[in-house]
């Protein structure tokens, strides 16, 4: 299962500021991820659409994500410009749908990972308060947080590294998988960023300058 929140990083690389109310009573400005359905979503039923319209009109600032596949979960987080997205497999849709218990506990599952990454947003702009960095400079671009059907806990990452050259802008990308927060930010500093390949960031490519 997939199921999970994934953090968005213009919010995780700002200073810390308080987090807004994730429930509303209306829905809010539509998200990128929402003007245009994944494959996934557009094959459920008519059903789990609207049950999805729900958690989206119900939960105003996050953006809703229907995705069967990492490669599909990690274009849409690409997209999100909401600080949180929570990610819902088709099967999950489907018995949320239908089934109201199981809906209520994937719902808990959602808000247990919406305070974890509340709990990683607030790490790193606590140690940015202090002037403190990540290992090499580096960025968390995104942070999808999961949990399995055991409850065991998996944290995906997604980390950029800039560096300027001339008249160029040149990145270094990785990702990594984690247990739990100290697991993240131990195997964070345990990067060797100089091992992993330059590319050019191109004309036009999203540049994020946070500080």
């Amino acid at each position: 299962m997939i199921q999970g929140i994934g953090v968005n990083n213009k919010n995780l690389n700002q200073p810390l500021e308080k987090t807004k109310t994730s429930k509303t009573t209306g829905a809010k400005k539509t998200d990128k991820v929402d003007k245009e359905l994944t494959k996934t979503e557009g094959n459920l039923s008519d059903k789990a659409k609207a049950y999805l319209e729900k958690l989206r009109k119900t939960y105003g600032d996050y953006n809703f994500i229907a995705a069967d596949g990492q490669e599909e979960m990690q274009e849409q987080l690409g997209k999100s410009d909401k600080e949180f997205s929570v990610i819902f497999t088709s099967e999950e849709l489907e018995k949320m749908a239908d089934n109201e218990a199981y809906a209520k506990e994937k719902t808990a599952g959602m808000e247990k990972a919406v305070e974890l990454s509340k709990s990683i947003a607030e790490r790193l702009g606590i140690n940015r308060a202090l002037g403190q960095e990540l290992k090499g400079g580096a960025t968390l671009e995104h942070v999808a947080i999961s949990f399995k059907e055991d409850q065991s806990l998996s944290i995906y990452a997604q980390l950029e590294q800039l560096s300027e050259q001339k008249d160029k802008i040149m990145a270094r990308h990785t990702d990594l998988t984690a247990t739990g927060l100290q697991d993240l930010f131990e195997k964070i500093d345990q990067i060797d960023w100089d091992k992993l390949p330059l590319e050019e960031i191109q004309t036009g490519d999203k540049i994020d300058y946070s500080v």
